[in-house]
């Protein structure tokens, strides 16, 4: 059991309660995201706090501005959240980080409903929110 604690999958799902805050990556990432209204922003939001409050400093500058980078693509309607989790896939797989592709893979399959919903309420054609 302590070793499914200690994992990535458990740790990025489950926080340690009264455990550190972000800092350096994860800081800046958590505040860059600001408010999220869509399911891709709000997931990498929870996860960085999650890995966070279990002291992981793993997230380097580059990755928390390019997750930022693609929040702010979501929350503008430009990248779809099934799309944001289908590049991170394919971010962490280039990495060879077996765990980032399975979760983001996963929610890609999840965002999707979200997405159908923006099209199907005509959200994506409203003018972007401001980020």
């Amino acid at each position: 059991m302590e070793a499914i604690r200690k994992s990535t999958a458990y740790q990025s799902i489950f926080g340690k309660p009264g455990g550190p805050s972000p800092v350096g990556p994860r800081q800046h990432l958590q505040q860059g995201l600001g408010t999220p209204t869509q399911p891709f922003t709000m997931a990498l939001g929870m996860v960085n706090h999650n890995l966070a409050s279990h002291g992981s400093t793993d997230l380097t500058p580059m990755q928390s501005a390019k997750y930022i980078k693609r929040a702010k693509k979501v929350e503008n309607m430009t990248l779809s959240n099934t799309g944001a989790h289908v590049e991170s896939a394919m971010d962490w797989a280039k990495q060879g980080n077996g765990t980032g592709v399975f979760m983001n893979l996963s929610a890609a399959f999840f965002t999707g409903v979200r997405d159908h919903a923006n099209y199907k309420t005509g959200k994506v054609f409203r003018s972007p929110s401001k980020f």
